[in-house]
């Protein structure tokens, strides 16, 4: 019985890929605030050890988190 369910999850999932870009799509909401914020913190460090290319890191990862964040409100 457990295999019958597992093969009709399968086949849920190939004839519904919605389902599937909604899961990756709540993994990206889940995850994203600690991959932006890393993201900005090593470009902060990286900025204040000198390499200066860095400096427009931090900004534009606090704007994709809030892009996302506004992306997973309205859906």
């Amino acid at each position: 019985m457990n295999s019958i369910d597992t093969i009709g999850k399968f086949l849920n999932y190939v004839m519904h890929p919605s389902l599937i870009l909604k899961g990756l799509w709540n993994y990206t909401v889940i995850y994203s605030f600690w991959v932006c914020m890393f993201t900005a913190l090593i470009a902060i460090i990286m900025y204040a050890l000198g390499f200066k290319k860095y400096a427009k890191y931090a900004p534009a990862s606090i704007a994709i988190y809030t892009f996302i964040r506004m992306l997973a409100s309205a859906f």
